[in-house]
């Protein structure tokens, strides 16, 4: 909508399974993801969501990276290795000064 990019997902590896753990996606990670695309470093890492989903070694997490871009991130298997990360606009990460102009 309105030529606007929505997200911008990186993909690890198409075939991850046959790895062991080697793609693992953190804060460090999320930071040269964002500091590749944007050219500064992101002004926060704060946790959004963590969530368990299906059975006990999957894990999907959301964090503010601040300037209104989130990055999400799902984590599989007891090596927690991920195989794609997304940043994204979400308005929970705006600065607190662009939500309520007073």
């Amino acid at each position: 909508m309105n030529n606007q990019v929505k997200y911008i997902k990186l993909n690890f590896n198409s075939d991850f399974y046959q790895y062991s753990g080697n793609y693992n996606y953190d804060q460090a990670e999320a930071v040269k993801f964002y500091n590749y695309i944007f050219s500064y470093q992101p002004p926060i890492w704060q946790e959004l969501s963590a969530k368990f989903g299906g059975n006990e070694t999957i894990y999907f997490d959301e964090y503010c990276l601040g300037d209104g871009v989130a990055t999400s991130f799902d984590r599989y298997g007891y090596k927690q290795f991920t195989d794609s990360a997304t940043l994204s606009y979400d308005t929970r990460c705006e600065p607190p000064d662009s939500r309520n102009p007073n």
